[in-house]
């Protein structure tokens, strides 16, 4: 009984857990000069390396909510041709563990171990002149594989949100 109120507590957790966001950027580079942005070409992929294992549902929604994001911010979107930055999307899972102290129910007290999965979006604004990355914005958060597609569209716009709080960066 303890043990599963324990694992219940962590799943639980983890279905509360926030949204870390992070950013990285070149500082030379002047974001006040940015006014326009274009989808980046597509990147040649040679041996298939960069396959995702995201569905085509999660990129669109990935897509929509980066667009929606960048017209709040009153950027607009151009050809690639006419831009001042390219955005480029990627998105993956993959395992995470946690640990939860406290009684196992097993051999006393210690940890409550239980693995989760974990989404991942990266969001790069790349220079057209030379191809150069500008600003990184990553978002990692628990996937829930019962939400709703509706749940699914709202948690990853409130991660691309959050995400794109932080540009253009401070200085």
């Amino acid at each position: 009984m303890i043990r599963k109120t324990w694992l219940f507590v962590g799943v639980a957790l983890a279905g509360c857990s926030g949204i870390d966001v992070s950013q990285d950027y070149d500082r030379s580079q002047e974001f006040s000069q940015l006014r326009t942005w274009a989808w980046a070409p597509p990147a040649p992929q040679a041996d298939g390396s960069g396959y995702s294992e995201i569905s085509s549902l999660t990129h669109k929604r990935i897509t929509s909510a980066v667009e929606g994001q960048l017209m709040k911010k009153k950027y607009r979107k151009m050809e690639p041709n006419q831009a001042d930055f390219w955005v480029r999307h990627f998105a993956s899972t993959g395992q995470k563990v946690e640990a939860y102290p406290g009684y196992n129910g097993w051999y006393g007290y210690g940890d409550e171990i239980s693995v989760v999965e974990e989404g991942t979006i990266v969001v790069d604004f790349i220079s057209p002149k030379d191809k150069h990355l500008l600003w990184r914005g990553k978002a990692t958060s628990i996937v829930d594989e019962g939400m709703t597609p509706a749940e699914r569209e709202s948690r990853i716009d409130e991660a691309v949100q959050k995400m794109l709080e932080q540009f253009p960066p401070k200085r």
